[in-house]
């Protein structure tokens, strides 16, 4: 299923498919949707700033469904994030929403995380990602993408303070 599932970086001209996936309802439950996190999404597609992520538009057949955020984390680092690291690679964290309404509830979601995976580059070896607790159709998919759970960790601050989440890890 895998093989009609396309990535392409995002770009200016996808800001408005961006901007109302962003504002869906079932976006909204889940993601951080603060002026702040908006204002990173333009940064990097109006002046290609990359303060925290890439965006990468995923599409099916041609077709744009999902967005896909990564970053590369640093093993030095001192928290969750540094620590999951692998040693023999890179390491990226994602996060990942389908925002077109027609492709929810198709069984989309674990084909294009994997599919994403195989798209990175072959230096990339471990993945992360770090869905809240009781978002348990996420944490259905992410297991289902070959992601395991490794830790539990509440956020002091940002729009997620004092939700637990669930860091997972899948290796490439």
């Amino acid at each position: 299923m895998t093989n009609n599932i396309t990535f392409k970086k995002a770009v200016a001209s996808d800001k408005p498919l961006i901007k109302e996936w962003w504002n869906k309802p079932h976006v909204m439950e889940f993601w951080d949707n603060s002026p702040e996190m908006w204002q990173n999404v333009e940064n990097y597609l109006d002046k290609g700033i990359i303060d925290l992520f890439d965006y990468w538009i995923g599409y099916k057949s041609d077709v744009p469904f999902s967005l896909v955020m990564s970053s590369f984390i640093d093993p030095t680092q001192k928290d969750i994030y540094g620590r999951n690291c692998i040693q023999d690679g890179d390491s990226w964290s994602m996060d990942f929403m389908i925002g077109c309404d027609k492709h929810l509830r198709q069984g989309l979601a674990a084909p294009t995380l994997k599919a994403f995976m195989d798209f990175a580059p072959a230096k990339v070896k471990r993945f992360l990602i770090d869905p809240a607790s009781h978002n348990k159709r996420a944490v259905h998919v992410y297991t289902q993408a070959g992601f395991k759970e490794v830790e539990r960790f509440t956020p002091e601050t940002g729009s997620f303070a004092g939700q637990e989440h669930i860091m997972m890890r899948c290796n490439k």
